[in-house]
């Protein structure tokens, strides 16, 4: 279902796309491997129309200012396992390379957000990859679970 809406300051009319189900929310989702940084996904939240992803990064305690962060336009997820990019759509909170957010000081928190395309029905855990390569300073996740997340079984054991 598609709605048109008239922002006051442009005049323009701009089409927002309403979600056909009620998104799927998996909040701190289970990886296998990830980054050695300070950046963590925080949330994936997966609708028939987009798969988008939140991320928490607490800034570089070696730089007296915090340093830099920004994404590689040729970021994707693909599902574990395949060979599927589904490059990414939109980023929020977060510049595309070569423009760069600089933080203000160090242990800065900064939360953003990235969305690509819809996962194929029945992904079970997707693969996050911000470039190609080993570059020491970008961040690619493996193997993240995008099933909701079941509780924990602790068991007591005595060993009386």
């Amino acid at each position: 279902m598609k709605t048109k809406t008239v922002t006051p300051e442009k005049k323009e009319e701009l089409e927002t796309i309403v979600p056909k189900t009620t998104p799927k929310i998996i909040k701190r989702p289970v990886l296998i491997e990830g980054p050695e940084s300070d950046v963590a996904i925080s949330e994936i939240e997966i609708s028939d129309e987009y798969t988008r992803i939140d991320f928490f990064f607490i800034s570089s305690r070696l730089y007296h200012n915090g340093g830099w962060i920004q994404m590689y336009p040729s970021c994707y997820i693909r599902p574990h396992g395949t060979d599927l990019k589904l490059q990414l759509v939109k980023a929020e909170g977060i510049p595309i390379a070569p423009t760069k957010y600089h933080f203000q000081c160090q242990g800065q928190a900064h939360s953003y957000s990235l969305y690509f395309p819809a996962l194929p029905k029945g992904t079970s855990a997707i693969d996050v990859i911000e470039r190609d390569g080993n570059f020491p300073n970008d961040f690619n996740f493996y193997c993240v679970s995008v099933r909701e997340n079941l509780p924990i079984e602790i068991r007591f054991i005595s060993e009386n």
